[in-house]
C-alpha cells in the first residue's frame, strides 16, 4: 500500500509539472503541443518542475552600467582621499616616530587589533545580499569579492604601518596602545574605505532626480539617504576625534623622549 501511495504521489507531481511548464511556455508566447493546466490556486507552494530544457531560476546579480569615465575618476579620487585621510590621522604619530626611531616590536594587543580590523571589511561587504551584489561591467567579477579583497589589503597595510609607527614613536603604554589599535586604526580604515564611496553614492542619489529635490518626493526624505548621510557625518566626527587623540598621544611620546634625553645627559 505504501509503494502504491508513493507511485500515486509521483504521478500527480509529474502531471502538475507538465501542466505548469506548458502554462509557463504559453505565457512566454511559445507553441507547445501539451495540454495546459491552470496554475495552482490558493497560494499553495508546489515543487519546482525541472523537465527537458527548463532551467531553474536563480537570483542574478544586478549588472551596473557604470561609465568608464566615472570609474576612472572615482578611482583617482578614492586613492587621493585614501592617502589624505589616512595621512591626516597617522601623521602626528609618524612625526613622533621620526624623532625617536625606537625598536619595532609587536605585542599580543597588536595582533588582537589586527583580528578586529580585518573583521571590518567582512562586516561591510556582508551587508550586500547575494541578490543585490553588483557585477563589475565587462569582466564578470562580483563586487562583493572585489570589495572584500580590497578592504582586506587596506586593513593589513594600515595595521602594519600603524603598529610600526607606534613602536618607533616609543609608545609602550598599554592604555595608549589599546586606544590606537582599537580606535584610531579602525577609524583610519573606515575613513579610507568608506568615506569617499559613501560621498559618491550621496552625490549619485542627489543627481538622480534633481527636479524633485525640494518637493515631497525628494531624495532627501528617503530613509536610505538619511542613513548614509548620518553615517558620513559620524565618520567625519570620528576622524576628527581620532586625529586629536593621535596628536595628543604623539605629543606625550615626544615629551617623554625629551625627558629621557635630558636624564641621560
Amino acid at each position: 500500500g505504501f509503494q502504491d501511495d508513493r507511485k500515486t504521489a509521483s504521478t500527480i507531481i509529474r502531471a502538475h509539472c507538465v501542466g505548469s511548464i506548458a502554462f509557463r511556455r504559453n505565457l512566454a508566447g511559445q507553441e507547445t503541443g501539451a495540454v495546459t493546466h491552470s496554475p495552482p490556486q490558493g497560494g499553495l507552494r508546489t515543487p519546482y518542475c525541472h523537465l527537458g530544457n527548463e532551467r531553474q531560476t536563480r537570483p542574478r546579480a544586478i549588472r551596473m552600467n557604470i561609465p568608464t569615465e566615472f570609474i576612472v575618476i572615482g578611482s583617482v579620487v578614492f586613492v587621493i582621499g585614501m592617502l589624505y585621510l589616512g595621512g591626516s590621522i597617522l601623521s602626528p604619530l609618524d612625526r613622533a616616530a621620526g624623532n625617536r626611531r625606537a625598536r619595532i616590536r609587536f605585542t599580543m594587543m597588536d595582533f588582537g587589533g589586527l583580528f578586529f580590523l580585518v573583521q571590518l571589511p567582512l562586516a561591510l561587504v556582508r551587508n550586500l545580499s547575494p541578490n543585490q551584489a553588483a557585477e563589475l561591467p565587462n569582466n564578470g567579477f562580483n563586487a562583493q569579492d572585489v570589495l572584500f579583497v580590497l578592504g582586506l589589503i587596506v586593513a593589513l597595510v594600515i595595521w602594519y604601518k600603524g603598529v610600526t609607527t607606534f613602536s618607533q614613536a616609543g609608545i609602550d603604554s598599554t592604555k595608549e596602545r589599546a586606544w590606537l589599535v582599537f580606535f584610531v586604526l579602525p577609524v583610519a580604515f573606515l575613513g579610507i574605505y568608506a568615506v569617499v564611496p559613501i560621498f559618491f553614492v550621496l552625490i549619485a542619489m542627489l543627481s538622480e532626480r534633481p527636479g524633485t529635490l525640494w518637493t515631497n518626493q525628494s531624495v532627501l526624505l528617503r530613509p536610505q539617504f538619511m542613513m548614509l548621510l548620518t553615517v558620513e557625518i559620524a565618520l567625519f566626527v570620528a576622524i576628527f576625534v581620532a586625529r586629536r587623540m593621535s596628536r595628543t598621544i604623539a605629543a606625550d611620546a615626544i615629551h617623554r623622549h625629551e625627558i629621557d634625553e635630558q636624564s641621560a645627559r
